[in-house]
């Protein structure tokens, strides 16, 4: 099977700009945590940041988020990857 050359030519633009993103966003969420986190603390580190920026992409409605959970409930819930198992644990909470 004959790879048209264009394709190709397509398909690793996208990859070379999606590579120089991702390494842009880390080194403006690393800035951001060195100019943060001596403001406000370790809650600010590029871990924690990480962590925030998973949960908002996890939860991004506001009224989906329990408030009897804490932080540490939360973070726990991020560990899972499949939707449905976090579902079954909160269900249960």
């Amino acid at each position: 099977m004959e790879i048209r050359k264009d394709l190709l030519h397509e398909i690793a633009d996208i990859i070379a700009f999606s590579s120089e993103r991702a390494i842009r966003s880390v080194d403006t969420e690393r800035m951001f945590s060195q100019e943060l986190q001596p403001l406000f603390g370790s809650g600010f580190s590029t871990r924690q940041l990480n962590w925030y920026r998973h949960f908002y992409r996890t939860f991004p409605i506001v009224s989906a988020v329990q408030t009897q959970l804490s932080w540490t409930h939360y973070k726990l819930l991020l560990s899972f990857d499949n939707q449905d198992k976090r579902g079954r644990l909160l269900a249960m909470a």
